[in-house]
């Protein structure tokens, strides 16, 4: 997707070893720490995902994703466990 907006490859870091969104973020600021951040995510994920990188980064932009709804029930389990502090 970043590829397809016009963003050079030479400009994107992949982080490949996470396994949730918690993961992703502190994984993230290992790899470019004190980078200011753009989340592009789905519409329904980006709130739990901004909290996340947040916590890790002291600039963080978020941008939705508006046309991907598949997942978005899961959501709420993750917010569930996001807010109960078990992911």
């Amino acid at each position: 997707m970043a590829e397809a907006s016009g963003l050079p490859v030479s400009a994107l870091i992949l982080e490949d070893r996470a396994t949730t969104t918690a993961e992703n973020a502190a994984r993230s600021a290992e790899l470019v720490p004190g980078a200011t951040i753009l989340v592009v995510t789905q519409w329904w994920h980006l709130p739990r995902a901004l909290r996340h990188f947040r916590a890790h980064f002291g600039s963080v932009r978020g941008e939705p994703v508006w046309e991907a709804h598949r997942g978005a029930l899961r959501e709420i389990a993750a917010w569930v466990l996001h807010l109960t502090h078990r992911a």
